[in-house]
């Protein structure tokens, strides 16, 4: 387990260092497919720009309501978007409105527990601009420990770009 750790800290790092894009993701979201404890749920983490259509979220999402972290739901997922370059490109800076499709693995408690597919359909923002709003990402999330398949949604997930954004181009 602790090399498993240092590894992906390893990996972190690297990816960290060699992107030219990196946000902070907040938001609400939620991986509860069951919808057996609904409540008030938020979102963090980390969006890392891969490429100029790939880039790679890392989140954390726990309950606030009605039991404040009381489970902790971990993972990537690496997302494509589908209208156009995220990114700017020879002073272009990217499509304002585009469609992310992404892949997923989640745990929930540091255990291993779902893969996910999800379609956001509308965001709207640049990376150049600092910031995207992601609207109503809709998902299937397939939990392989008990082989059993839900849909999990989220209202709204905000992102505002450290780097890559306009003043890096100034």
């Amino acid at each position: 387990m602790k090399k498993a750790v240092f590894v992906l800290i390893l990996v972190l790092l690297v990816v960290f260092s060699a992107s030219a894009e990196i946000g902070i993701r907040i938001g609400h979201g939620t991986l509860d497919p069951d919808f057996k404890n609904l409540g008030m749920t938020a979102l963090a983490g980390v969006d890392i720009g891969l490429t100029k259509r790939l880039e790679l979220n890392i989140e954390v999402m726990t309950p606030v309501v009605p039991n404040p972290l009381s489970k902790a739901v971990v993972g990537f997922e690496i997302g494509y978007s589908l209208g156009g370059n995220r990114i700017a490109d020879n002073g272009y800076a990217g499509i304002s409105i585009n469609h992310v499709v992404s892949v997923g693995f989640f745990t929930v408690n540091l255990v291993p527990t779902y893969l996910t597919l999800r379609l956001t359909p509308v965001t709207v923002g640049t990376v150049a601009a600092g910031r995207r709003e992601n609207f109503l990402p809709i998902g299937i999330a397939w939990n392989f420990r008990d082989n059993s398949i839900g849909l999990f949604m989220s209202i709204m997930v905000y992102d505002h770009y450290i780097t890559g954004t306009w003043r890096d181009y100034v």
